[in-house]
């Protein structure tokens, strides 16, 4: 949301391999260059745990992604904090683990409310309980404006 010219596209696939020869074809290169991408894009291929439709009306994305000790452990604790996620209207779009670091956890949501989802972000409580949690990195948010 800060920068439009930044865009986040989201793709589930079959296979992971197609979808890097894919990225790496010469036709999507030149259909990029054509729509005016100027950098190269970051590609993040996802072992998803949870792929859901809610929020697909929602006007906004949140991507949050971290590091973790134990996923397992981390999951326990996320799956016991959705209270607090549907008191601030978040919806878990997709959720899942790096395929190039099984420790980093990506997670998408959706929300219509930002300025609720960015609260729950910055409540110092959230914090604590992502130590708990063994997150071992400091997360990094983006929001998005879904269109």
């Amino acid at each position: 949301m800060d920068n439009p010219n930044i865009v986040f596209v989201g793709e589930r696939t079959d296979s992971h391999e197609a979808a890097k020869a894919f990225f790496a074809s010469e036709d999507l290169q030149a259909a990029m260059k054509e729509g005016g991408v100027v950098s190269k894009p970051e590609i993040r291929f996802l072992n998803l745990t949870e792929f859901n439709a809610p929020g697909v009306n929602d006007k906004f994305r949140v991507s949050v992604s971290h590091e973790v000790a134990d996923f397992d452990k981390w999951k326990l604790l996320f799956d016991a904090d959705e209270g607090r996620r549907q008191s601030a209207d978040l919806k878990v779009s997709g959720l899942g683990t790096s395929e190039d670091n099984p420790s980093e956890v990506f997670i998408v949501f959706a929300t219509n409310d930002i300025d609720r989802a960015k609260a729950i972000f910055n409540d110092p409580s959230l914090k604590d309980m992502m130590k708990e949690a063994g997150v071992t990195s400091a997360p990094e948010f983006n929001y998005w404006k879904s269109f």
